[in-house]
């Protein structure tokens, strides 16, 4: 038993520090936690303050509110707007805002305002930076095609003005940039279109002269008839060697004729020569031995002569002919002027594809320049003014109880802020 007492003695001790370790422990804030509670209690014992600088933000929101001098704004909106000279073309081009504002909003347009109503003087003080975001703001309205100009300035008058003069050179400066794209576009194409000029123009003169200088259609003509009577040549050579067949024949049938033929007839046939014959003693002996000699042209023989002479004539204009045929080489294998007018053709032929050629290209550009200029026209959009600013007849509301809960919020913020690091410093 007093062994046990003795380790029951042992054990108390170590139950009591454990104890008191976990009272302890229990005790150390968190600082990981915040205590909601104890930040509220801590603002309210602090209300005084709290309350002050709520006051005082409220008071100065209603100074600033009656000390600034109120505003004017005004507004205009352009509208992007396609040419209608493609309006029959299905266009499935996208129109962007986003593509105009910088049209409008940048720099040279604030200069130009800037200096036209003198805004770099007193009282605005505005620089070409802050133009655009200080006096006139830029909004695109979505989905759609219009854009929002927006201005705000001390006088109604001048802010109208200014939003009007934005508007305008916007719109201007979208024009410009719409004619100097197609001015661009026409110059590329003009030069190949006046170089297509120059070949079709320098090819029609070649051909031109060519044709001059050829006189091709007369060249047909004289080939066409030294043609014919080239195919004329073996008739003329055939008619030629019967020609000779003829009069050699009619020659040898002549050699074989006597030109005089003498015909010897009895008087007892002519009863005046019967009577004459008879002397004057009126006896008629031996009459009938005596006859008499008539010395008579052949007629075959003349006209065997005859024959002769017109064949001979004949086969002379034959030959004469011939002569004629070949004297113009007309029956060599090879005829030059055929060969000649083959060169003309051809070299004709060569210069009329040349011109065609040329036709066609200077057509094509042609086609595609008036295409390029209908096209660009079409495709271009421009920025028209859709409404212009007016003078305001009043200025913008103060919102007097917005900028009051603004001001009223701001101090109890502040005050609550300055209060919690104050003790967290403390």
């Amino acid at each position: 038993m007093a062994h046990a007492r003795f380790q029951t003695h042992d054990a108390e001790p170590e139950t009591m520090m454990t104890a008191d370790r976990g009272i302890a422990e229990s005790r150390i804030p968190d600082r990981e936690t915040v205590d909601v509670r104890a930040q509220i209690r801590l603002l309210l014992r602090h209300w005084r303050l709290i309350v002050a600088c709520t006051a005082i933000g409220a008071i100065v929101a209603i100074v600033v509110t009656f000390v600034l001098k109120r505003t004017y704004a005004a507004d205009a909106a352009l509208a992007i707007s396609r040419s209608k000279i493609g309006e029959g073309v299905t266009n499935t081009d996208t129109l962007s805002t986003a593509n105009f504002r910088p049209l409008i909003e940048n720099r040279t347009v604030a200069a130009q305002v800037i200096k036209e109503f003198k805004l770099s003087s007193a009282p605005y003080w505005v620089s070409p930076n802050k133009f655009f975001g200080d006096v006139v703001e830029i909004e695109e309205v979505r989905n759609s095609s219009v854009i929002l100009v927006h201005g705000r300035a001390r006088e109604a008058a001048v802010v109208s003005g200014i939003v009007n003069r934005v508007a305008e050179l916007g719109a201007e400066t979208a024009r410009q940039v719409s004619q100097q794209e197609a001015l661009q576009a026409r110059d590329d194409i003009k030069l190949q279109l006046n170089e297509a000029k120059s070949r079709l123009d320098a090819a029609v003169q070649k051909l031109d002269a060519a044709r001059t200088k050829s006189q091709l259609k007369l060249v047909r003509k004289d080939v066409d008839a030294a043609l014919q009577q080239r195919g004329s040549l073996l008739d003329l050579q055939i008619a030629i060697e019967t020609e000779k067949a003829r009069l050699a024949r009619a020659e040898q049938e002549l050699a074989k004729r006597q030109r005089v033929d003498t015909v010897r007839k009895t008087i007892d046939a002519d009863p005046a020569l019967m009577e004459a014959a008879r002397g004057t003693d009126g006896r008629s002996k031996d009459l009938l031995s005596l006859e008499t000699r008539n010395e008579e042209v052949n007629p075959v023989y003349q006209d065997l002569d005859k024959q002769v002479a017109t064949s001979r004539t004949e086969l002379a204009a034959l030959e004469q002919q011939k002569a004629q045929l070949t004297s113009r080489k007309l029956d060599e294998p090879k005829y030059a002027g055929l060969t000649e007018m083959y060169a003309k053709e051809s070299e004709l032929d060569r210069l009329a594809i040349e011109r065609d050629l040329a036709k066609k290209v200077y057509q094509d550009v042609a086609n595609s320049y008036e295409s390029a200029r209908l096209l660009v026209a079409a495709r271009s959009s421009a920025l028209q003014i859709l409404t212009r600013a007016i003078p305001p007849e009043k200025p913008e509301s103060q919102k007097f109880v917005r900028n009051i809960l603004i001001g009223t919020l701001s101090g109890f913020l502040l005050s609550a802020l300055l209060v919690l690091v104050r003790e967290s410093l403390s």
